[in-house]
């Protein structure tokens, strides 16, 4: 038996993204007809469009690795998205959490913070370093992962599903599998 879980980007998530795109355009529009801006005169064409397709690149690799949804199994939790989803075994889970915004409020990213959703690494003093699959700031699941041989601690991922009962049906399938929780 599979649920899935819908993963919908919160407001500020779709304000970042439309603003970026926006500029993107803005870009182009002003590389390609430099006569509606002074400023890129000064710029060699090539060097606009390199910046250009560079920008168009990253855009379409946070669109291509973006969250769509999240699965549960009897076997494994997935985070779903167009390219590379993500396969947990529930056999590695060693304990899941809801957490609150206010618990990431410091928090250092190496990541995207807001361009098709929170993906990346993120690291803040009590939680260590952490994978964000997230696409809101709200209903957040941090889950860790039994540690690797010779390992401290184990990976830890945020996933954030529209529905917040997630967490307990993820504790319940872990009691089926005679884990503790």
């Amino acid at each position: 038996m599979k649920t899935n879980y819908t993963a919908s980007m919160d407001t500020v998530s779709k304000i970042i993204t439309l603003l970026i795109i926006v500029l993107v355009i803005g870009i182009f529009v002003f590389s390609i007809f430099p006569k509606l801006a002074e400023f890129t005169h000064t710029t060699r064409f090539w060097e606009s469009l390199f910046g250009y397709l560079m920008s168009i690149f990253v855009m379409m690799a946070c669109y291509v690795l973006r969250i769509i949804r999240y699965e549960i199994t009897p076997a494994e939790l997935s985070i779903i998205r167009p390219f590379n989803p993500i396969h947990i075994p529930l056999n590695t889970i060693k304990g899941i959490t809801k957490i609150s915004r206010e618990d990431l409020i410091v928090t250092i990213r190496i990541g995207n913070g807001g361009f098709f959703g929170y993906t990346g690494f993120y690291w803040n003093r009590a939680f260590g370093w952490m994978r964000f699959y997230m696409t809101q700031r709200k209903n957040i699941i941090l889950i860790e992962l039994t540690p690797k041989e010779g390992k401290k601690s184990g990976i830890k991922f945020l996933i954030s599903p529209d529905d917040a009962a997630m967490e307990s049906n993820i504790i319940e399938l872990l009691k089926t599998m005679n884990k503790v929780y």
